[in-house]
């Protein structure tokens, strides 16, 4: 019960209120792994990825791999990048100047992911990992892969920029 009314305070954008009533759960019901994860859920929504990645953690080995475990650990990627980087338009007029700019592309790509962007995030990505596979030891096509998960693994828009970044690589 716990946790259906900490995901209703979270639609209601009260994350602070849910993160106390997912900490309940959690004392209540340490062994459970839906509360873990509620509580890397709303950790990342409330900025905390260290927490995030943390709480993700105590969940058990079997759960590690679980699509939905996998696209959260995926997610905190694009949160770190997208924290660390200046806003959408300030990126923008950088690629403007410098269209190679690396850094830019990346961290725009993160920020269209963030805004809910995958195609232009993706498109972003393959960018770069085009024109720049180097850049943070192969960051666009590990990216690529990471918001892949995000998705869900598969579906027409995966599929496309999977190939394609497929016939970039090769």
């Amino acid at each position: 019960r716990l946790l259906a009314r900490a995901e209703d305070l979270i639609r209601q954008e009260q994350a602070e209120e849910a993160l106390r009533l997912i900490e309940q759960a959690v004392t209540d019901d340490p062994e459970n792994p839906r509360t873990h994860l509620a509580l890397a859920r709303v950790r990342a929504i409330l900025g905390d990825i260290d927490g995030a990645e943390e709480a993700l953690a105590t969940l058990p080995a079997g759960r590690q791999e679980e699509p939905d475990v996998r696209a959260l650990r995926a997610r905190f990627l694009f949160d770190r990048v997208a924290d660390a980087a200046p806003d959408t338009e300030t990126l923008e007029r950088r690629l403007e100047q410098d269209p190679a700019n690396s850094e830019a592309i990346y961290q725009l790509a993160a920020r269209k992911v963030m805004d809910g962007d995958q195609e232009t995030a993706l498109e972003l990505l393959l960018r770069l990992v085009q024109t720049d596979r180097k850049y943070g030891d192969d960051a666009g096509r590990k990216a690529m892969l990471a918001l892949f998960e995000i998705m869900g693994g598969g579906g027409e828009l995966v599929n496309r920029y999977r190939s394609r970044m497929f016939n970039a690589l090769h």
